[in-house]
């Protein structure tokens, strides 16, 4: 049995060399394995595969080379975007914390400006209290509240 399937290996390398297809027919009821078939008619074309001439490995690397430079390209665009997008998220988290930060120092002022109004007496509590009505409008101006 190994003797016929070595010997159809064979076969079918030796007629590959030769031609571009192999054909499976049926002749007699037989299946043949042939570079053409008898009577016309292939059942199935079986690919034969050959070996890629010098022509074939030159543009392969010339495809590759060029694949490899668009590849590189494309690889540093994405870091440079990645690199520009990350800039841009810490300078939005750096707005952010100042931003927070100065509704924080608002709100102490505000905070402050109503202890000095309860604490101001007779001649100096319309002062303190305008003092607190413009630390009230900075506070919801600047922080929404």
């Amino acid at each position: 049995m190994r003797i016929k399937w070595l010997a159809f290996v064979l076969l079918v390398l030796s007629l590959a060399a030769h031609a571009d297809g192999i054909y499976r027919c049926n002749v007699n009821g037989k299946t043949v394995y042939a570079a053409s078939c008898p009577d016309g008619k292939p059942v199935r074309t079986v690919k034969v595969w050959r070996r890629p001439t010098d022509d074939d490995v030159a543009q392969a690397k010339v495809q590759s080379a060029a694949e490899k430079k668009s590849l590189s390209a494309l690889e540093k665009a994405q870091e440079k975007q990645a690199a520009k997008d990350e800039k841009a998220r810490r300078k939005r988290v750096k707005a952010v914390a100042k931003k927070h930060k100065r509704c924080k120092s608002l709100a102490q002022k505000v905070t402050w400006a109503e202890r000095d109004v309860r604490s101001a007496n007779f001649k100096k509590r319309d002062k303190a209290q305008l003092k607190l009505r413009r630390a009230n409008e900075k506070y919801e101006l600047e922080c929404g509240a």
